[in-house]
């Protein structure tokens, strides 16, 4: 990487035995540099699960993801389906380096694939344990409360 402050890459990670392909994107300025992995196999499987929306759509939501102030009400039906969409929504409609939280209510069963959280049973410490997590800055909170 000497020379360069740009690059991408395939590579694998191998964590405890366990081998990922990656993408790998690399960029370096006068402060340091940093390393963005990103799991190849789970995003085509997720792309599988859940189509993405037309192009023109995709495009008008990361406009608005984009600009800070979007928020985003989903419903579906059966129900079910969203609470199995929601957790990899981020990762479906925004550039996958955005870095993303799944809060989810303690009587759901917290996402497989997704950086998740659940919140305590009792709602009065629900506002201590987000803003702990306001310290970690995340791009998109996605928030899946039963009864709220």
């Amino acid at each position: 990487m000497k020379g360069q402050t740009r690059a991408t890459f395939e590579g694998k990670l191998n964590r405890a035995g366990i081998v990922t392909p990656v993408e790998v994107r690399y960029l370096a300025d006068e402060s340091g540099f940093e390393f963005l992995f990103r799991p190849q196999q789970e995003r085509s499987a997720l792309q599988d699960r859940f189509p993405a929306p037309s192009p023109g759509i995709l495009s008008e939501i990361r406009l608005l993801a984009r600009s800070g102030s979007a928020r985003f009400v989903v419903t579906s039906d059966p129900t079910e389906l969203g609470h199995d969409i929601l957790p990899h929504l981020p990762h479906l409609l925004l550039d996958p380096s955005w870095r993303s939280i799944y809060i989810n209510a303690q009587d759901q069963d917290a996402a497989e694939e997704a950086f998740s959280m659940k919140m305590p049973t009792d709602p009065e410490q629900w506002a201590s344990e987000l803003e702990t997590l306001r310290a970690f800055h995340f791009d998109v909170v996605t928030v899946d409360l039963t009864g709220n």
